[in-house]
């Protein structure tokens, strides 16, 4: 599962705002569309523009309401336990254990975290889940 940091929300912002006039929103709207993150983009302009001051204008397709500001403040939890780049996360588990129980600690640890995504984004979690899963199976094949 990737960890947010606040590093890379912050330069997904300032990308947006650098080319906020440049920007084709039409070809980003059918690429999020293609790729099934509409709830996650909206998820996290609210957060990037109720908690890190992000100008509403530089945020494509931000939406007041609709429950977006809750999802922003799960977001914001998120981010914040993670800690940049995932420092705050404990993986020294990698080292103590034989592999099969350190994947398989790695594969809890995980299902934890998918359960906890739930509660911001019910649509699409169980379908990345399911992608992590198959992903992992297939490389230890």
């Amino acid at each position: 599962m990737a960890i947010w940091g606040l590093r890379q929300i912050c330069d997904w912002c300032r990308l947006l705002w650098t080319y906020r006039d440049s920007l084709d929103r039409e070809l980003l709207a059918r690429r999020l569309g293609e790729m099934g993150i509409v709830a996650e983009w909206q998820a996290f302009g609210a957060f990037a523009v109720e908690w890190l001051g992000m100008p509403e204008e530089a945020m494509p397709f931000f939406e007041r309401g609709r429950g977006w500001s809750r999802k922003a403040r799960q977001v914001c939890r998120i981010v914040l336990d993670s800690g940049n780049f995932g420092h705050n996360k404990d993986n020294s588990y990698r080292m103590k254990y034989p592999k099969l129980l350190e994947k398989t600690i790695t594969f809890f640890r995980r299902l934890a975290e998918y359960t906890r995504l739930l509660n911001i984004f019910p649509a699409d979690t169980p379908r990345f889940f399911v992608t992590y899963v198959r992903r992992r199976v297939t490389a230890t094949l």
